[in-house]
């Protein structure tokens, strides 16, 4: 799945991104407009237990005035729970 966030001052620099952590694994890549960001994998934590990751921003997508964050699945496994997805511009 994706999220399309918007960028109007074309500052975006990190991407800010809050997830559950699962008594069971469960792995994704993570891209922003189709440039493989990073791997997300959580597990063997509490299910209540909440993350915080930032990445950063590819340069070449910084200066875009939209920003599709798409999560794709690793094989066998499913899409950590998302619960706050944002681009921060410091």
């Amino acid at each position: 799945f994706s999220y399309e966030l918007k960028n109007p001052d074309k500052n975006a620099q990190q991407l800010y991104l809050k997830y559950f952590n699962r008594s069971w694994e469960r792995k994704a890549e993570v891209y922003i407009n189709n440039q493989k960001v990073t791997d997300l994998e959580v597990g063997q934590g509490s299910d209540e237990e909440i993350l915080i990751s930032t990445f950063p921003v590819p340069d070449s997508e910084k200066s875009k005035t939209v920003l599709t964050v798409k999560f794709v699945a690793k094989p066998d496994f499913i899409i950590p729970r998302i619960a706050e997805l944002r681009i921060l511009n410091k």
